[in-house]
């Protein structure tokens, strides 16, 4: 199986903002609870006024921080195409490496690392990087999944455990992150999915990086179905 960080993969993967637009429904718009909400409480809860996003994607969510949060917001991602996307939303975006960043050091309050981190190469140098652009008591706000994510989905499509190797999940989220910060809060996302229709959970199989080719197999059902999440967001704060 390919790995989850392979970076051609990768490339592939975000050069295609309508594929990851589809997968993104599954947390949403199928989600409950409001992921992202929580994830923004999070942010708000301290110092906010510079923010930067790694992995912004089509710059949803650091719109969304920027207007709800009155904070300045920096989008920043490894795709030229999603950062385009992001542009469109009027935000500060860059391209580039997070295990290169192009900020000098402590600039930046928080930095936001939604659902990428096990995509980065080398995590160690990316997160030496990100503790480098934030300020003294900044914060690392990084969320993830974990071992058994919409189990219920992917039991109906293979015969084995399917799931790829994860560097940064919620299982060693906490020890990775405790190599860089001294002080990593743990928080459970725990929720559920539900695919309004066989279409719907077809189309998401479609566009995920590792498991694609396991759409077909998927049985035709009727009506929802709803799938057990397990996400993790870990507050990681800096000397």
């Amino acid at each position: 199986m390919a790995r989850i960080d392979d970076i051609d993969l990768i490339r592939r993967d975000y050069s295609d903002p309508d594929r990851l637009e589809e997968r993104f429904k599954a947390w949403r718009e199928y989600h409950d609870p409001d992921l992202l909400g929580l994830i923004e409480h999070a942010v708000a809860e301290g110092p906010h006024e510079e923010i930067l996003e790694v992995g912004c994607g089509d710059g949803r969510f650091s719109e969304q921080m920027r207007d709800e949060l009155s904070a300045r917001v920096v989008a920043f991602d490894f795709s030229p195409g999603m950062a385009a996307r992001a542009a469109l939303r009027g935000l500060d975006v860059q391209v580039g490496d997070i295990q290169v960043m192009p900020w000098p050091d402590a600039q930046f309050d928080v930095v936001v690392a939604n659902w990428m981190l096990y995509h980065v190469p080398d995590l160690d140098r990316g997160l030496t990087e990100i503790v480098r652009v934030l300020e003294p008591g900044g914060r690392l706000v990084a969320s993830t999944m974990g071992h058994g994510h919409m189990r219920e989905l992917w039991d109906r499509v293979s015969d084995g455990d399917s799931a790829p190797e994860l560097d940064f999940s919620s299982e060693n989220g906490e020890q990775v992150l405790q190599r860089h910060f001294p002080h990593v809060d743990v928080r459970p996302m725990f929720g559920h999915a539900t695919f309004p229709d066989h279409a719907a959970a077809v189309a998401h199989i479609k566009t995920t990086l590792t498991r694609a080719h396991l759409a077909d197999r998927l049985p035709h059902f009727e009506g929802p179905l709803r799938v057990t999440t397990t996400n993790t967001m870990f507050v990681a704060t800096r000397d």
